[in-house]
């Protein structure tokens, strides 16, 4: 649980540095047998910025989290706009 909330503010503080609209992001967090979902909400119009193109920011981003995990969670990331 400690770790899952620390991933979660990793995955809030990464997300934010990225969108234009940083008081548009929300992070929540669900588990799934080993695994980690990250549901990421973000403006619309930082869909894109967050994706990035041809999904190098979010492939970037789960890295990132996947090696703060230790590499032992499997971590999947969701991204829709509010």
């Amino acid at each position: 649980m400690e770790n899952q909330d620390r991933l979660q503010q990793l995955a809030q503080t990464l997300v934010t540095a990225v969108a234009n609209a940083k008081e548009e992001v929300q992070v929540t967090t669900s588990e799934q047998g080993q695994g980690l979902t990250l549901h990421v909400q973000v403006a619309t119009d930082d869909m894109g910025r967050v994706i990035g193109k041809k999904g190098r920011v979010a492939s970037a981003l789960r890295t990132i989290l996947r090696a703060a995990a230790g590499g032992d969670v499997d971590i999947n990331i969701e991204i829709d706009d509010k």
